[in-house]
């Protein structure tokens, strides 16, 4: 992205089959909203600004 800027897009593929599919994906789905992916984001951050850090030595 211009100006040094970076964006981070995240994608999951979910394939569900059938009844028992669908049941586990919608009763899994806030935890991977709530506490999956914020930590996700949090760990790709961490590790961009650990990079961008200058090195000293």
């Amino acid at each position: 992205m211009p100006g040094g800027r970076h964006e981070l897009r995240m994608a999951v593929l979910v394939e569900c089959d059938g009844r028992l599919g669908r049941l586990y994906t919608g009763f899994i789905a806030p935890f991977r909203h709530h506490v999956v992916h914020p930590g996700t984001t949090r760990q790709f951050e961490r590790a961009r600004r650990e990079r961008a850090l200058p090195t000293t030595g």
